[in-house]
């Protein structure tokens, strides 16, 4: 027991605790998978984000943001993102092929008004402002693979307002709160596009009295979108074991969280 409390490091309990989740294989399939939905947007000279194009949610924005090699999945929300940044590495060449590699960075980057002592208008009028500024360094930093020296002000320079917190850099974990944070979010956005897809698309192919694995008995089929939400898109089913229960009513969102298994094959390990 004391040599478990005496050779305790956080840094080895955190990569324990990534490695064994395979949190990082998901985060990959995740990224790949919204890259099919997700706007995105060619960084040039031109580029300008009064012309961003972005997946709008209740709450908070995403986009992607790619230029040459480097692709990051950006969360938005106000003057805070939270960036998922996939570089693609040449690892080497194989009978006249290029073989690439692909890792997977974490971290965000927010204005702190409170940092800013007198409030500048130009920052509440511009969310973008801030990263208006940084994004060319922020770009060039990984595409040289320095990606883990963003924290220094030294190495990418931004206003002194400006917080840079670090979640995971390739195989590393540097903060599993921030990492598991944003993992939560991604991995909801992907839920999302699933259900509103693949899910609601699948709902066409059930008719009333088909049996959904051995239990449940569907009852109603019903496909509706209102306002671009799918909450009057999905099945209704009573329990089989349960007959004189009423008949319960779950939308693509319920069905993608909870009753995955039984409507699709199952899903091999990612």
């Amino acid at each position: 027991m004391e040599k478990e409390i005496f050779g305790f490091i956080d840094d080895h309990f955190k990569s324990e605790t990534v490695q064994k989740n395979k949190l990082i294989k998901k985060l990959k399939y995740s990224f790949k998978y919204l890259e099919q939905y997700v706007p995105t947007n060619e960084v040039t000279e031109s580029f300008s984000f009064s012309d961003l194009k972005k997946y709008e949610g209740k709450n908070y924005d995403w986009f992607f943001l790619v230029q040459d090699n480097i692709k990051m999945l950006v969360r938005q929300y106000s003057t805070h993102f939270t960036f998922i940044l996939c570089s693609k590495i040449e690892d080497f060449e194989y009978l006249g092929k290029k073989i690439y590699s692909y890792e997977y960075s974490v971290f965000s980057i927010a204005d702190d008004f409170g940092k800013m002592g007198e409030l500048n208008d130009d920052y509440v009028d511009n969310n973008f402002l801030t990263l208006e500024q940084i994004l060319p360094s922020l770009f060039e930093i990984a595409k040289k693979d320095k990606i883990h020296t963003i924290w220094n002000p030294l190495s990418l320079v931004r206003p002194k307002f400006t917080d840079v917190k670090i979640a995971q850099i390739g195989e590393t974990t540097h903060s599993l709160d921030l990492l598991i944070f944003a993992l939560d979010e991604v991995f909801h956005l992907h839920s999302q596009y699933f259900a509103e897809n693949e899910m609601a698309n699948k709902i066409s192919d059930f008719k009333v009295g088909d049996m959904l694995g051995d239990v449940y008995k569907i009852t109603e089929v019903k496909k509706e979108i209102d306002k671009e939400y799918y909450y009057n898109t999905g099945l209704s089913f009573i329990n089989t074991n349960f007959p004189n229960e009423k008949s319960k009513w779950s939308d693509v969102y319920c069905l993608t969280r909870y009753y995955l298994e039984y409507i699709f094959p199952p899903i091999k390990n990612i």
